[in-house]
């Protein structure tokens, strides 16, 4: 009996495969012939990214190093994705590969994978994944399959150590410093995360306006954020996917950059709404050792009012008002020196300059 729909039900006879459904309800096979060793497996290939997430690479690095009590089985067989008998770093470079969406598959193991019910998990011997059949007589044989989401370790997790993680209506803030651009202006944008609790790791999409600016590259900066946590597959649709975690947390905020965006500036303006952090792709989620957060907010910490160009005497000036940073644009037959006052916004003469 199948309640989930897409799954493949395959029957293989001295390994040859001799019959295959996919069902969304009911399967059975009809006429075994009696005194034949068969081979039943189920598995599921759509769906992949399902239930995946940075969550399960800490737990996975976590048991690697021995930090954490070791899996049950029916983790270790879910954190086996490459199929080796082991679990190793191999495994989470290709777990976070289907997180940060440049991957959509597995390559030695379906997404999905049934595991007959009719075994005992608990020790830590290996996991079978298959019920081999021995017909000796006519009669009705009957087998029950939990499917077991390949990557997805902590919801099997029965570790002392380990409780499922508690929802929090707090946010992470990860900022930029806003500044008003030029077109063909190479722009290095830092960002750090700020007021938090300390994190094991977090994931998201950084989506951009394609319009405005063009990824270039990505750079680390002062914590373990690695190349391999960063996918730039969909950099052309205006979506750059991030996955980071680490067996220590990173105390919250930090004074200087976590890492660095590389872009080319395609028209003139400010970057207050060009960049935001979204789970258009990779969805948006940090990590403590007991909370989930997940509104995670891409925040500058200037904001510039929109540019707005004041003309006087063929003297160009913007953005009027101004936060930090004023343009001129001067004619050439402009006769100097100038004098320019300027003024707050409750009309207090504030400084007064001469070019």
């Amino acid at each position: 009996t199948i309640h989930i729909p897409g799954v493949y039900v395959d029957l293989t006879d001295h390994s040859t495969l001799i019959n295959q459904r996919k069902c969304d309800s009911f399967y059975r096979f009809r006429l075994l012939r009696p005194g034949t060793e068969y081979t039943i497996k189920t598995y599921k290939e759509d769906d992949p990214f399902n239930a995946l997430s940075t969550l399960d690479l800490i737990l996975i690095t976590k048991c690697i190093l021995g930090i954490e009590s070791n899996f049950n089985k029916l983790q270790f067989y879910a954190a086996d994705v490459n199929n080796s008998s082991y679990v190793s770093p191999q495994d989470i470079f290709d777990i976070r590969k289907l997180i940060l969406r440049t991957d959509d598959h597995f390559l030695n193991k379906p997404a999905w994978i049934g595991i007959p019910t009719q075994q005992d998990t608990s020790g830590m011997n290996q996991l079978k994944d298959q019920v081999n059949l021995s017909v000796a007589f006519w009669k009705m044989y009957h087998h029950d399959f939990r499917l077991i989401k390949i990557g997805d370790v902590n919801d099997y997790t029965t570790s002392a150590n380990y409780s499922p993680l508690i929802q929090s209506n707090d946010s992470l803030i990860i900022k930029y410093a806003n500044k008003q651009v030029k077109k063909n202006e190479s722009l290095k944008l830092e960002f750090a995360i700020e007021d938090v609790l300390p994190i094991f790791g977090f994931q998201g999409t950084i989506k951009f306006d394609t319009s405005e600016i063009k990824f270039v590259k990505f750079e680390t900066a002062n914590f373990s954020l690695s190349t391999d946590m960063f996918g730039i597959k969909y950099k052309e649709n205006g979506f750059l996917t991030i996955s980071w975690n680490d067996v220590f947390q990173i105390p919250t905020p930090l004074k200087n950059a976590n890492f660095i965006l590389e872009f080319v500036v395609l028209k003139d303006g400010d970057l207050c709404d060009a960049l935001s952090f979204t789970s258009d792709l990779t969805l948006a989620e940090a990590y403590t050792d007991s909370v989930l957060i997940k509104n995670i907010k891409l925040e500058s910490c200037v904001v510039i009012i929109k540019n707005q160009e004041t003309s006087l005497d063929n003297i160009k000036i913007y953005p009027n008002p101004a936060e930090d940073i004023l343009y001129f644009n001067f004619p050439k037959d402009i006769s100097f020196p100038l004098q320019l006052d300027f003024y707050s916004k409750d009309g207090r003469e504030i400084r007064r300059i001469t070019i």
